[in-house]
């Protein structure tokens, strides 16, 4: 099968697109200001921060933090992703490809299951403890 210039510039554009995922992580979220994203810092992630860590589209790091506390998020990945509380109200942050960002942990402990809204296969929990 003969692909023509036409075609092939369809199936480029195509393939950017269905590989781009996100340009910004400006995706809306939710609704009420308890569930707005938190800005995402810009400086490359050269070494993670203690935190979760996002590379090769999995979260790890981090057992458990204390009530409150800022949590960093180490997105190693070249493409953004969140870490959106299931509960869609507990915590979310946008963290673009190659950057960190915080977000603060919920005041009462437990466990706050997580995924990112832009990768739905992506899941975790955050635990915390007193």
């Amino acid at each position: 099968m003969r692909i023509t210039a036409p075609r092939a510039a369809v199936a480029v554009a195509l393939a950017l697109t269905l590989t781009a995922c996100t340009s910004g992580g400006t995706t809306p979220y939710g609704a009420g200001p308890s569930t707005a994203p938190s800005p995402a810092a810009s400086s490359p992630a050269a070494t993670p921060a203690p935190g979760i860590v996002i590379q090769n589209f999995e979260f790890t790091g981090l057992p458990s933090v204390k009530p409150g506390e800022t949590v960093t998020v180490t997105n190693l990945d070249g493409v953004s992703h969140t870490v959106s509380s299931d509960d869609g109200t507990s915590f979310r942050v946008v963290v673009a490809g190659g950057s960190a960002g915080t977000f603060t942990a919920p005041t009462k402990p437990g466990s706050y299951a997580y995924h990112c809204a832009f990768h739905r296969t992506m899941h975790a929990a955050l635990l915390v403890k007193p």
